[in-house]
């Protein structure tokens, strides 16, 4: 006998820029070349620890509602079919949209700099490598997905496992912050976050 999925995914299935002068472009074009390139959190500038969290608080709020938004248009393609094909297209569109969502609130976090702290610019970078590699999992679950036959599944079985991955890999993005300061010492994140609003919303436990 198969355990239910938790309660709360139950509930989800029902300013003008500037361009710099030509020679200033040239420059910094070789300059990002000789770098490797650009838009790396590790390159970015650092901020105060109270901006850093609220930011990345930000864009993990914004990713928990979407994965709430990703569950709806989930049990509603699905409306409770038991027929493989439906299934298994619903969760390549699942996984597609989770990944997409994912690189969305990578994003913004680059954009927040990285935190004036021991460490930041690799605090930083880890961040996104931890989120990353959730990522990669809603990557490579959307690839299993695609290759569930299109007949004969067990629905009840396929749904819990899937599930099971979404709520594990949710669990990381939105702990994220907690478990790259702790590996850094970062106390300074710590209090910040203890202190910031939008972070004490976040709920790990779907």
């Amino acid at each position: 006998m198969t355990t239910p999925p938790p309660e709360r995914l139950l509930g989800a299935l029902r300013p003008p820029r500037r361009h710099p002068p030509a020679a200033a472009a040239l420059v910094l074009a070789m300059v990002l070349a000789a770098c490797g390139g650009s838009g790396d959190q590790a390159d970015a500038r650092p901020v105060p620890a109270a901006t850093y969290v609220r930011g990345v608080c930000q864009a993990l709020a914004q990713w928990e509602t979407g994965v709430e938004a990703e569950f709806a248009e989930f049990g509603r393609a699905l409306d409770f079919s038991e027929r493989a094909d439906v299934i298994r297209a619903g969760f390549i569109d699942l996984f597609e949209g989770l990944d997409r969502r994912l690189s969305t609130a990578i994003g913004r976090i680059d954009e927040v700099g990285t935190p004036d702290v021991a460490q930041g610019a690799e605090l930083a970078e880890d961040l996104r490598d931890v989120l990353g590699e959730s990522g990669a999992v809603f990557r490579e679950t959307r690839s299993k997905s695609a290759d569930l036959p299109r007949t004969g599944l067990e629905p009840a079985i396929q749904i819990e496992a899937m599930l099971t991955v979404v709520v594990d890999q949710n669990k990381r993005v939105l702990g994220s912050l907690d478990e790259v300061a702790n590996r850094y010492g970062a106390g300074q994140l710590t209090q910040a976050k203890s202190a910031e609003p939008t972070c004490s919303t976040l709920d790990p436990d779907l």
